[in-house]
């Protein structure tokens, strides 16, 4: 008797636990809301109670996988395949204007590149009034159709190759990539008609000064640097021919010729060393040593002061390291400083019948003092 009873309990007892875990697992599932869950739950549950919901779910589940998928190939195709699907599927119509957008695509890239290799300004054109929505190709082309004008405005500037024509240009072009070339031009068209028959002239004479005047007149012409060149032959020329002379006459014509020449101060230097050559070598009177007022200690110049007690301009001239050439007019007091070292002194006066006067002096630093007067002697 205790058998029977308990047979139908432990049948209601299972029916009871297995009722609570249909209900818990969909419960489970719908929390997680994922086709895995949904799908496993079927598996396990084959005639639940739930199942309708289920493949409702599942098929929501399934069209939202599905739009997905065809949103990240985002081709034709997937948004085919979508619809076959789910014709009358929620993202239908969006799936749908999707498709002419690619299809419009296609067809602006497929036109675009027909652009390019066409690559005229009407082709350009008819691509931007075709297509005046397709901004970033419009951009481009607008670009490229800048450039062929630029191009073809350059190209006819160049075939005529004139002042005029290359003004032209340059009013036409405001921003032209050419600009630059077609100042150069009119520049170098303006010199062969004005300048060149001037630089021809310099040529011909080829002397310092034509040149020179050809730089003052026209420092920035193309000739310039040339012209610059044989100023400095030139002036090489002269002064190699200067010190092979080694006279005091080639040296003052050199100065003059060249009076802004790097070789000024050496031809100055040896013009006093040539004059006192000269005094040395003729008759002269012996100058007395100078007077040393101070020492200077480790000083390398010295200081020399000259006073002339004459009735005639004197000329004192220093040749040494250092030359020197002073004129002091009559009762002229004057201070000079020359660096250390041996002189050859002399001294002279502008009168026919006043000897010339010459030493030797060696400067160690110091204070140096001199005063000229004249002795008149009679026999």
């Amino acid at each position: 008797m205790y058998r029977n009873i308990s047979t139908p309990l432990l049948l209601l007892i299972i029916s009871i636990l297995t009722s609570c875990g249909v209900t818990k697992d969909y419960q489970y599932a719908v929390f997680r809301n994922s086709i895995d869950s949904y799908e496993s739950y079927l598996e396990l549950y084959p005639k639940s109670k739930y199942k309708p919901d289920v493949n409702s779910k599942l098929k929501v589940l399934y069209e939202e996988r599905d739009w997905n998928n065809a949103t990240s190939a985002h081709t034709i195709d997937a948004y085919k395949v979508y619809i076959a699907l789910y014709p009358n599927g929620k993202h239908k119509f969006d799936a749908e204007e999707r498709i002419v957008k690619i299809k419009r695509q296609i067809e602006i890239d497929e036109s675009w590149n027909n652009s390019k290799e066409t690559n005229t300004v009407e082709a350009y054109q008819a691509f931007i009034d075709r297509y005046p929505d397709a901004y970033f190709y419009c951009s481009e082309a607008k670009t490229k159709i800048k450039r062929l004008v630029d191009d073809d405005a350059w190209a006819k500037a160049s075939s005529i190759h004139t002042i005029e024509s290359y003004n032209e240009y340059l009013k036409s072009q405001t921003e032209g990539k050419y600009r630059s070339k077609a100042f150069e031009w009119i520049s170098k068209i303006t010199e062969e008609k004005t300048i060149l028959p001037i630089w021809n002239q310099a040529k011909q004479k080829n002397t310092y000064q034509a040149y020179a005047e050809f730089l003052r007149n026209y420092p920035k012409s193309s000739y310039s640097k040339q012209a610059q060149e044989n100023m400095d032959k030139i002036e090489s020329f002269d002064w190699e021919k200067a010190t092979r002379s080694n006279t005091i006459r080639g040296y003052q014509s050199f100065i003059s010729k060249f009076p802004n020449s790097e070789y000024v101060e050496i031809a100055e230097k040896r013009i006093i060393d040539l004059e006192v050559d000269k005094i040395f070598d003729g008759d002269y009177g012996m100058l007395p040593p100078l007077s040393r007022d101070s020492y200077g200690g480790y000083k390398s110049t010295n200081s020399v002061e000259i006073y002339n007690n004459t009735g005639y301009n004197l000329t004192i001239r220093y040749s040494g390291s250092e030359s020197k050439k002073i004129i002091l007019y009559p009762k002229q007091r004057l201070t000079t400083t020359l660096p250390n070292g041996s002189y050859r002194i002399t001294a002279s006066v502008n009168a026919a019948n006043v000897r010339n006067y010459a030493g030797n002096e060696t400067l160690s630093g110091g204070n140096y003092s001199s005063e000229y007067y004249i002795i008149t002697t009679r026999f």
